[in-house]
């Protein structure tokens, strides 16, 4: 008996062929246009919910709404930020971004504000739905790498 070990039983799953070819197709798929496109939106549509409250001026008479919006729109951007730079190792978190983006929607009936006028609303729904919008097309992006057979 030996006690030789081969070079297969020293590879980490890190190595396995399947996961090299796995993350070279994510990182194909993140480098398309669109997949650019979309982490960037969601970037952007992150970044203007957390500053929503200053922009729409709600800030001073809904401190809860304040705060979710601010922690909820970083997260998102820092979220889509890191979808962008490492999307192969970052793609099991893109459900993140529609679940986000669906709290935006509804916080503004669960955290009840006395002060919640047209611009808050449409504010927030239309910048929720765009990050529900864009967490699904970022959950998609895994798709487009994978070659089409015929």
């Amino acid at each position: 008996m030996t006690t030789e070990r081969t070079t297969t039983d020293q590879l980490s799953m890190s190595d396995h062929p399947d996961i090299i070819e796995l993350r070279e197709r994510l990182d194909r798929a993140a480098e398309t246009p669109q997949a650019k496109a979309v982490e960037g939106l969601a970037l952007i549509a992150g970044l203007y919910v957390a500053v929503s409250p200053w922009v729409v001026d709600f800030h001073a008479g809904n401190a809860s709404l304040t705060v979710s919006n601010l922690i909820i729109g970083l997260a998102a951007a820092v979220l889509a930020l890191d979808l962008g730079s490492a999307y192969s190792r970052a793609h099991g978190m893109s459900w993140v971004l529609p679940v986000l983006g669906a709290w935006v929607i509804v916080s503004l009936w669960v955290i009840q504000s006395a002060s919640l006028n047209a611009g808050v609303v449409l504010s927030n729904i239309i910048a929720g739905a765009c990050i529900v919008l864009l967490g699904i097309g970022s959950m998609s992006m895994q798709m487009m790498g994978v070659p089409r057979h015929r």
